[in-house]
């Protein structure tokens, strides 16, 4: 049995399903995304979205106030107008709104365990949707999440 210390160290449990679903996502192509959530001590699969998701339904996945994994297989047509490039996107979500333990749980379990399953894919640890966007290569309206956010300030 490990001892407190070193099971810190490790980091927190990887639901086994999150694998078989991360290969149905990079391999056989059947999901567009999943989500995973911290949640009962585990890093567990929260949503999976169906390979027809287009990106606008996508970005409805970064929820607003909550941090997340999410794992995002994004279709690119602007390089080959004959056939859509596939690019793995895994976003470490930590919102400006989320709370601040939150992040530094979401951060730190990153490099710990979740990317021992998450391979082959291009590493993004996001705060805004603009930076979701810049990140899959996406038009970015200018200062468009800092006005949303504007509020979390104190003046």
């Amino acid at each position: 049995m490990a001892k407190q210390g070193e099971e810190m160290d490790s980091g927190l449990p990887v639901d086994p399903v999150v694998e078989t679903v991360f290969k149905d996502v990079k391999l056989k192509r059947t999901k567009r995304l999943m989500v995973l959530v911290i949640k009962d001590d585990q890093i567990t699969i929260e949503k999976i979205a169906k390979r027809k998701t287009n990106i606008e339904e996508a970005y409805g996945y970064f929820p607003e106030t909550e941090c997340r994994y999410i794992i995002w297989d994004v279709e690119d047509n602007s390089v080959n107008s004959k056939r859509p490039v596939s690019k793995l996107y895994f976003f470490t979500w930590c919102p400006q709104l989320a709370n601040t333990r939150l992040k530094t749980l979401y951060s730190s379990q990153r490099r710990k365990r979740i990317g021992d399953v998450i391979k082959g894919a291009i590493d993004v640890h996001a705060t805004t949707m603009n930076e979701v966007k810049e990140a899959i290569g996406e038009k970015v309206e200018p200062d468009s999440d800092e006005d949303e956010n504007e509020d979390w300030l104190d003046d």
